[in-house]
């Protein structure tokens, strides 16, 4: 979907939005929301966008669902603005219109402080991804931000089976509109739970988990693929690998890096694109049920915070992504300069919501995290594919029930996830309550091994000037010994900005 509005006569082409015309409105909303009657429904709703436009006043606002499970992107400049859900036509509209593009060097310092560029930016000054929670009001030639943010309030009343309902509410809804699924499974209890809910009276949806060849299993053994064959055993329904092999891994990595709105450290990322491929119809997800019932980031903010108080939250909620903040200096040229920014960047985002600390990580996980790195992950892989997925752990009304409850029945350090163990405890495998998350485990360096020459360089980031020479010309050195996550952070990077080579930027 993508539209085009030449600013200075209010000149609009469209693709793939549905029209409807109120009075002096036009308002132009994703399949599926022909229902909304203001921007402002959004709200309320779930996986849509919707741009209205005021063409007596010259106005636009614009946006997508509350929790972001759609994205959308934008170019302003002086006489057009450009809205997508799709980087591809981003590419296509730069060309077309040659529009230079140019690198923002806070973005790429986020990308390798937390692993992916967050929600309100991209790797390019000039384009902007939606925040969710937010609507976009374009009005004499500048666009300006409005929060819609609601805090949830604690009742005294709100109980775990309020959760449960809604949970199975969901799942319900969405098999009475689907007729197959799979389960995206890795054996954690976020993804068992999905596949309990929709096997439940009679259901049969099959579980999916990642498969890989002989080599890697020998050498890094069979990770999660255990749990999952217990959950699939224990829910009386077929098995099913997305084989990930070297060959297939390039070829996913290849798709990432063309068709993903930004680059993502992450490797869990190519598994969803392995998933989706061999997804027949329908997805479902157990992802986002970590920040929305507490997880391990808690536990280490939390406990840094209470050893050394006096150290900024920005730092400290910086170090616990486990990415390479701690290297930035070695990374960029500006490395010093970069780090102050990640701090005040990620200071502004805890000040923002309300409550004490731990309610603080639950909003910060749930709405920034999601939108920004979780639900594109699973967005971009089904749109390549063909396939819808689904996030039931992270609906709007389980977010709303789950921030009723007091947050110590979600979390009590060092432990988290309280309230999917209480609930599934004796619905799935006890051996599966008792795991400890591990994520998805991908035999990073098994790939890395395997990877062709013309993968491998890093002549985009040479490039740009931003990075310190000596870490570009010891990649082999990062990838055999140092830090093979990093080696790929690296690679994706330089990889994702190649695709976008030839569209004129400097």
């Amino acid at each position: 979907m993508w539209l085009e509005i030449e600013l200075d006569i209010f000149k609009i082409q469209m693709r793939g939005f549905v029209e409807k015309k109120y009075s002096n409105n036009i308002l132009y909303v994703s399949p599926g929301f022909e229902d909304l009657k203001s921007s402002r429904d959004l709200i309320n709703r779930e996986r849509g966008i919707a741009i209205e436009v005021n063409i007596k006043n010259r106005q636009i606002t614009f946006g997508r669902d509350y929790l972001g499970q759609y994205p959308l992107l934008f170019i302003h400049t002086d006489s057009k603005l450009f809205l997508t859900n799709d980087i591809l036509h981003i590419d296509w509209w730069i060309e077309k219109n040659d529009i230079n593009l140019s690198l923002s060097e806070e973005a790429l310092a986020l990308y390798f402080s937390l692993g992916y560029i967050p929600q309100g930016m991209t790797a390019f000054n000039e384009i902007k991804s939606c925040k969710n929670i937010t609507l976009y009001h374009y009005k004499n030639n500048k666009i300006t931000e409005e929060s819609v943010f609601t805090p949830i309030e604690e009742t005294d009343n709100a109980h775990i089976n309020d959760v449960e309902k809604c949970i199975f509410e969901e799942a319900s809804k969405l098999q009475k509109n689907h007729q197959h699924f799979d389960i995206w499974c890795s054996g954690g209890i976020d993804s068992s739970a999905m596949a309990h809910c929709f096997n439940r009276n009679g259901g049969t949806a099959e579980i999916l988990t990642m498969g890989y060849d002989d080599d890697a299993l020998s050498k890094y053994g069979d990770g999660e693929i255990q749990y999952a064959r217990e959950i699939a055993e224990h829910c009386q329904v077929p098995l099913r690998y997305a084989q990930l092999s070297p060959d297939n891994f390039i070829r996913q990595h290849k798709q990432f890096t063309r068709g993903h709105s930004g680059p993502v450290i992450d490797t869990c990322v190519i598994a969803k694109y392995a998933l989706a491929q061999a997804t027949s119809n329908t997805a479902i997800t157990g992802e986002g049920g970590d920040p929305v019932f507490g997880g391990v980031k808690n536990t280490s903010v939390l406990f840094a915070h209470a050893q050394h108080p006096q150290i900024s939250l920005g730092w400290i909620y910086a170090y616990t992504h486990c990415r390479f903040f701690n290297r930035l200096n070695d990374i960029f040229i500006h490395g010093n300069e970069l780090i102050d920014y990640v701090i005040e960047y990620l200071n502004k985002k805890i000040e923002f919501y309300p409550g004490e600390l731990l309610r603080k990580l639950f909003y910060l996980n749930t709405i920034e995290k999601q939108g920004g790195m979780i639900f594109p992950q699973s967005y971009y892989p089904g749109k390549r594919y063909g396939v819808s997925v689904h996030h039931p752990l992270t609906n709007l009304s389980v977010y709303q029930s789950a921030f009723h409850l007091k947050d110590e029945k979600r979390y009590t350090y060092p432990n988290g996830k309280l309230v999917l163990n209480e609930l599934f405890k004796r619905k799935i495998p006890e051996s599966i309550i008792k795991r400890k998350k591990s994520g998805t485990i991908i035999p990073l360096k098994h790939f890395i091994e395997n990877m062709p020459a013309e993968m491998i360089n890093i002549t985009e980031l040479k490039s740009t000037g931003y990075f310190n020479e000596e870490i570009l010309e010891h990649t082999d050195f990062l990838s055999a010994t140092d830090s093979p996550l990093l080696f790929y952070g690296l690679i994706t990077l330089n990889n994702w900005l190649l695709n976008r080579e030839g569209k004129n930027h400097d």
